[in-house]
């Protein structure tokens, strides 16, 4: 049967897209970045994409061409192939309460609105938007600087304001701007 392609080359198109950040690599070489891009491959290649985000963000999925919509985008290059990778920033479990089952804010305010007398908030090495009007009674510590995971301090957190109405708060790698 006659095919067209054969001995053609084959072009990926590849968009990304969304609120966060994060490269697409392939096997075989030819597409690694993080903007979107056009690359040739030969007819009948596997191709294989792999989407990673970068941190604080999330691989959201792909759209168009690959049938895997999250993890990596496996397929035969028979035609032309055009895909979308959507990376997203993580802002859900930006910052956290430290307990046994931990609880995840995307804000300081929540964290410490749901926080007991005793709880430590844990927050991202990211900058908060946020003024810090504490007014609970209760002690709470708030721990900034982490990695994405909350398992490395890598530097710290800063926010705009601090007022403490009631109780008590203590600060650890976190900066007043």
């Amino acid at each position: 049967m006659y095919d067209p392609w054969l001995g053609k080359s084959i072009t990926v198109t590849l968009t990304v897209q969304g609120s966060g950040k994060g490269t697409v690599t392939s096997s075989p070489v030819g597409v690694a970045g993080n903007t979107s891009t056009v690359t040739t491959f030969g007819y009948g290649d596997n191709l294989l994409l792999t989407p990673k985000p970068d941190e604080y963000n999330l691989f959201s999925g792909w759209s168009g061409g690959c049938v895997n919509k999250s993890g990596d985008c496996a397929v035969t290059l028979n035609g032309d192939l055009a895909v979308t990778a959507a990376f997203d920033y993580d802002g859900l479990h930006a910052v956290r309460l430290n307990r046994p089952i931990p609880l995840y804010f995307p804000t300081l305010l929540e964290a410490y609105a749901n926080a007991v007398n005793g709880d430590t908030v844990q927050a991202w090495a990211v900058s908060y938007g946020e003024i810090l009007n504490l007014n609970g009674n209760k002690n709470v510590k708030f721990s900034g600087g982490f990695d994405q995971g909350y398992t490395v301090v890598k530097g710290k957190s800063d926010f705009k304001g601090l007022t403490v109405g009631n109780g008590a708060t203590v600060l650890e790698n976190m900066v007043v701007r």
